[in-house]
């Protein structure tokens, strides 16, 4: 969290007078891995972040060997990627490029790094298939990055070093809150989850005011909150909700 004084004088989202740009070597992926009864979930994804996506889709290497099956599962892919365009996607077909005796597990970390190494962005944000943006999540971390490399370079200049007015982007950490959207009665399978987005547009909130309305509903709550407290509760989401976004200055 930022402090109140930091934000207003250094921030460049701070009611700008002029015009100004993220620089040219900043930008971020989204990097996401599924296997192939998530895919559905990256229309909505698709829709609302703009900027690059790589995707990495789990294949058990027994589903393609048979041309017709092959054919079945290549589909969904094809039709995703038409309407995505900022979307590259990767397959990762398990079982042969792994371990060829192991063909049950699925490998996360090895997809995670196969979705890394196809980066040409400075930033990237790491999210599972499950997790849905908000519709301005992808202008929200650009502001946060831009706010990063306005106070470090403010330091660098106020410490005599930075002479030459190069920009220096600090390598840091960027935390996302996440959320759980309630379902009434719970999905008992993909189609009825499906069902949900098809019939309410609105069901997963878009922005940060409809995600308050929702939570105010209860029918949004921190991510897994319910039976797992501990598991974002450094993340303060809660007080992120309350818009109280700045730590107290010490004294």
């Amino acid at each position: 969290l930022h402090t109140l004084d930091e934000d207003l004088s250094l921030s460049l989202n701070s009611c700008p007078k002029e015009g100004f740009s993220l620089p040219k070597d900043v930008s971020v992926t989204l990097v996401i891995q599924c296997s192939m009864d998530r895919i559905w979930l990256l229309r909505e994804t698709c829709t609302r972040w703009p900027d690059p996506i790589v995707l990495v889709v789990y294949i058990p290497h027994d589903t393609i060997k048979d041309i017709t099956v092959r054919s079945i599962l290549l589909d969904p892919i094809a039709d995703i990627v038409t309407n995505c365009p900022q979307m590259k996607v990767l397959l990762h077909i398990h079982g042969s490029d792994d371990d060829p005796a192991d063909s049950s597990s699925y490998p996360v970390n090895v997809m995670r790094n196969k979705g890394l190494d196809a980066v040409s962005t400075s930033h990237i944000l790491i999210m599972d298939v499950d997790l849905i943006p908000s519709a301005d999540l992808s202008h929200v971390v650009k502001d946060n990055l831009m706010d990063q490399i306005a106070i470090a370079n403010h330091s660098l200049i106020a410490s005599g070093g930075n002479e030459k007015g190069i920009e220096e982007i600090p390598i840091n950490a960027v935390v996302v809150p996440a959320f759980e959207r309630k379902v009434h009665p719970p999905c008992e399978d993909i189609e009825s989850c499906q069902n949900y987005l098809k019939e309410d547009p609105n069901f997963l909130p878009s922005l940060f005011n409809d995600l308050k309305e929702c939570a105010d509903n209860k029918n949004c709550i921190v991510f897994q909150e319910d039976m797992n407290w501990e598991g974002h509760h450094t993340t303060e989401s809660k007080k992120w909700l309350k818009s109280e976004w700045y730590e107290a200055l010490d004294g």
